[in-house]
């Protein structure tokens, strides 16, 4: 009991609902294909929906992940590769994640047929101009506006489930072992429109775990909220 009133206590200072931090923690690993709440009612599954797209700060999970140690400096707060031997095996870091969903305006079909093929962000992403398949299309070589390029791999990819995930080899991030995983879910009782979820571990790299989730954190809102356009127009 005294661990739930900290995580609602928690929740209150930050804004959040219950249920949002716990449905979105529930789905933040890309392991996660889909989480189910057990509605009793049908108005609840819209609740969940709804909790699904709230927005949770990163400054929650920060205090989530520590919630019996004192806040420190932003300058202190960077992940090592050496942690705490009574928590972790020498060596071993944890890894920072985050993630983000969108209800977009088209069949999961439809949704899937646009972003499900690897090499395919230049048709939704106007960030990515440019996508070049590599070793049989298992790797795609992108680059931004600028001319900056990012080579990534993938590592996992179902037709069925309408997802797929990859690994970046090179990168111009602060990040290193990072796996992100894009997939598309259906929205019960509704055929016309689909959830699209974009989430990403990450061990932070010469920043500061913060830094690194609110980049991808933004990445991934961006690239969501240019899909929603794409498929809007």
């Amino acid at each position: 009991m005294e661990k739930v009133s900290r995580l609602k206590a928690l929740a209150e200072k930050h804004g959040v609902s219950i249920k949002a931090a716990a449905l979105q923690f529930s789905l933040a690993h890309p392991a996660a294909a889909a989480v189910i709440p057990g509605a009793t009612r049908p108005s609840r599954i819209a609740e969940d929906v709804a909790a699904l797209h709230e927005t949770v700060p990163a400054a929650f999970w920060q205090a989530r992940r520590r919630p019996c140690q004192p806040r420190r400096p932003a300058a202190q707060r960077r992940l090592t590769s050496t942690p705490p031997p009574q928590h972790r095996n020498p060596g071993e870091s944890i890894m920072a994640s985050t993630s983000v969903s969108r209800i977009v305006p088209a069949s999961p079909d439809k949704v899937w047929s646009l972003i499900g093929g690897f090499d395919a962000l230049p048709d939704w992403l106007p960030y990515i101009p440019e996508s070049t398949a590599l070793e049989g299309g298992r790797v795609r070589r992108l680059k931004n506006p600028e001319g900056e390029v990012v080579i990534e791999r993938l590592v996992d990819f179902n037709e069925t489930e309408r997802q797929y995930s990859y690994a970046i080899l090179q990168a111009p991030f602060p990040v290193n072992g990072y796996v992100s995983t894009l997939r598309v879910h259906a929205v019960p009782g509704r055929d016309d429109v689909a959830e699209v979820q974009w989430s990403g571990r990450f061990n932070p790299d010469n920043a500061t775990e913060q830094e690194v989730v609110d980049l991808f954190t933004g990445i991934y809102a961006d690239g969501l909220d240019a899909l929603h356009a794409t498929l809007a127009g």
